[in-house]
């Protein structure tokens, strides 16, 4: 069904791009790296709905052969795990958007919003768009929306500082701002499961060992003040910065 699925909606979104001299690949995933990319670079513009229910489905389908984890199966309330976040059962994950919000449009790039928007489908752009209607999102401000096909209930929008030349004090508190704002956000809306990615270390250049430190230190002065998680997850996507948030959890007594 996965395939016919994947033809049914390359066929709407390369006729409505109006790309009908482009081959489609035989083998599925060709198809669906080619469908991806379409949808990665498609304005913010009205689909018909039984397209959208067609993509809901295809993406279903998917999941169930994803490696899908349930935070609820892991131990302790602060979790560290090295993982795609768009793969994580959880309530709600945290997206590091641009100040736009409404994915990132560079076809098949392997970047966390990217994947948050082609995993939730697109519905989250749709709404996104909605949302800000042309405005743009403050570095360090934050917009919660549902998940849609996501494996979590919810998504919390925000976005990270950018490094151009050095770490300044003003970078440094708007990263701050980036997890403070998204664990009050998620405590105002009564979600008790949240997991951040390492926001601002990929092409933004936040240094990550400074950036887990920063991280590491407001979720713990909100627990201190606030007990209102059952879990919080820190998911990296590298090893090298798992190693540096297992330290520094263990340093604050947190793992």
């Amino acid at each position: 069904m996965k395939d016919q699925l994947v033809n049914d909606l390359l066929k709407y979104f390369l006729d409505e791009a109006d790309k009908d001299n482009i081959e489609i690949p035989d083998s599925f995933v060709n198809k669906r790296t080619l469908l991806t990319g379409l949808l990665n670079q498609r304005p913010a513009k009205p689909v018909p709905e039984e397209v959208l229910r067609e993509e809901d489905l295809l993406i279903k389908e998917e999941n169930e052969d994803r490696k899908i984890i349930d935070i609820n199966e892991t131990e302790g309330k602060i979790v560290l795990i090295n993982n795609d976040i768009t793969a994580l059962k959880v309530e709600a994950i945290v997206n590091p958007c641009d100040e736009h919000m409404l994915g990132c449009f560079t076809p098949n790039h392997n970047c966390i919003e990217n994947k948050v928007h082609t995993y939730a489908g697109v519905r989250l752009r749709l709404k996104c768009a909605e949302i800000m209607r042309g405005d743009l999102l403050g570095i360090g401000k934050v917009v919660l929306t549902d998940a849609y096909n996501l494996p979590c209930e919810y998504i919390i929008h925000t976005v990270g500082p950018e490094i151009e030349s050095e770490v300044t004090e003003e970078k440094i508190e708007e990263l701050k701002d980036c997890y403070q704002n998204a664990l009050e956000i998620a405590k105002n809306n009564n979600i008790k499961q949240i997991a951040f990615p390492c926001i601002s270390t990929g092409r933004h250049s936040f240094p990550s060992k400074l950036a887990c430190e920063i991280a590491i230190g407001v979720v713990k002065d909100f627990i201190k003040e606030y007990d209102v998680f059952d879990k919080i997850v820190f998911s990296t996507l590298t090893l090298e910065n798992y190693a540096i948030y297992e330290e520094e959890l263990k340093r604050n007594n947190m793992l």
